[in-house]
């Protein structure tokens, strides 16, 4: 499948929120992995990258070696400048050579070389090595890309840096051995790693063995790649701040994706951090380089009230953190919380027992903003906090049965959703009443923000 793409499969305005406001592959409980493009990071304005600090450029002698053993059987004769792994890691997963489909012996990435410097070398089992270089000039200074946008210019906003990261010498079905990805100025992750880049290796099964490029904080000097279940994958030194973690082809059960793995970060004196999912940078650009904030939806206009709407909306909130209290069964709760109960017990059995258990576990729900619009009907905005991401500008309903404010089955069933898991049937989200004010205002925003996406057109050295 050569080199692709992570991206979130996200609804359509969802994809633009995420692609001009920086929104990262953790706002979603479910993640899903397609491949296509060159690398695994979006490019231009969707990318969510770090850069590394300018000291990290080291070696600017390599380009001509790694020019000369990109489309070659020669390992290059870099110095190797990262410190090698522990006699304790794990067997690196192997990696197919060349890929025997690719007859031209030039690189287009061979253009570029020159204007990076390498920042960190891996040996790997196959006898050559991975590299990850870095330019001092932009990325699209390096590229020659140019910027359409209203705002922001194409140096500040599709990269501080150009990285190329490859094995020099397995050309891959992209018809290079080199990917291509933007790096940001941020030397101060807020979190102990996050994901840079990625790549597919040469190899031309499915799936592929992946290549990612981890930032972790200063100090530490192993990356710890491992599973769900807590299982170590692989292990790789540090350095510049820089890892390259393998995910053999095989390393990812059933029913998950490379977004269930999590890394751990070991510093210099054996300490090691809580597993941190994997998850993208940041995405580092100026705020001229998007179209600004989008319109919040508004819940819906206030109508009549209950006779006691301050009461009311104290019974909404109390009976809300009932139901969504995480620390008591749902069988152990009053049995009329929500209005319809149907199929939720086996839902929230299903989530707890699947992958995204432990995330679901960690959840905490508030209630933001709430309106009656009718003495029997409330609706109400409110967030999920989670160990993965934050859920902001959810809505839930709630009604009055005559005695008692019960939830919605539908609110509930929206929130489980996010796990991969429905109510039987499925009711389907809450769907708010039309507000044609808001969706023009709406429609308004995309038409401007997809003048920024996508200015990058065709990312370097892809086959898009």
């Amino acid at each position: 499948m050569g080199a692709g793409v992570f991206r979130v499969q996200l609804g359509r305005s969802d994809l633009v929120r995420a692609i001009v406001a920086g929104v990262g592959i953790s706002a979603l409980l479910a993640l899903g992995v397609t491949a296509c493009g060159s690398d695994r990071t979006a490019s231009g304005t969707a990318s969510a990258a770090e850069s590394l600090p300018a000291a990290a450029v080291v070696d600017t002698t390599a380009a001509t070696t790694e020019t000369a053993s990109s489309a070659s059987e020669t390992t290059s004769s870099a110095p190797d400048t990262s410190p090698s792994a522990s006699e304790t890691t794990p067997a690196t997963p192997a990696v197919t050579s060349t890929n025997s489909s690719v007859l031209d012996t030039s690189d287009p990435a061979d253009a570029y070389l020159g204007a990076t410097a390498e920042v960190y070398r891996r040996p790997l089992p196959t006898g050559r090595d991975f590299v990850l270089r870095s330019s001092t000039e932009s990325y699209a200074e390096v590229f020659g890309l140019t910027w359409s946008a209203p705002t922001g210019s194409a140096d500040t906003c599709l990269g501080d840096h150009a990285a190329l990261f490859g094995v020099p010498g397995d050309v891959g079905p992209w018809g290079s051995a080199w990917v291509a990805s933007p790096l940001w100025d941020d030397p101060q992750p807020t979190q102990p790693a996050a994901l840079v880049a990625a790549m597919s290796a040469a190899e031309s099964t499915i799936p592929s063995t992946e290549y990612l490029v981890i930032r972790v904080g200063t100090g530490a000097a192993e990356a710890v790649l491992v599973s769900s279940d807590g299982t170590e994958l692989d292990r790789a030194p540090v350095s510049n701040d820089i890892a390259m973690l393998v995910v053999a082809a095989d390393a990812v059960g059933e029913g998950e994706t490379v977004n269930d793995l999590s890394v751990i970060v070991v510093s210099a004196n054996g300490e090691q951090s809580a597993p941190v999912p994997l998850a993208p940078a940041p995405w580092g650009a100026p705020s001229d380089c998007s179209p600004g904030e989008a319109p919040r939806r508004p819940l819906p206009q206030s109508g009549p009230q209950p006779a006691d709407p301050t009461g009311a909306a104290a019974q909404i909130r109390d009976r809300y953190a009932s139901l969504v209290d995480i620390s008591i069964p749902f069988d152990h709760k009053p049995s009329d919380l929500l209005d319809d109960d149907t199929g939720v017990q086996s839902a929230i059995d299903a989530v707890y027992a699947g992958q995204y258990g432990a995330i679901a576990a960690s959840a905490a729900y508030s209630v933001d903003d709430l309106v009656f619009t009718a003495p029997d009907e409330a609706w109400f905005r409110y967030s999920i906090t989670t160990s993965a991401s934050t859920f902001t500008d959810r809505f839930g309903r709630a009604v009055f049965n005559g005695h008692v404010w019960q939830i919605t089955r539908s609110t509930l069933c929206q929130d489980l959703a996010l796990a991969q898991t429905s109510c039987e049937p499925d009711p389907g989200p809450e769907q708010l009443p039309p507000n044609p004010e808001w969706d023009a205002a709406w429609q308004q925003w995309v038409s401007r923000a997809m003048l920024y996406s996508g200015n990058d057109g065709c990312g370097p050295l892809s086959q898009c």
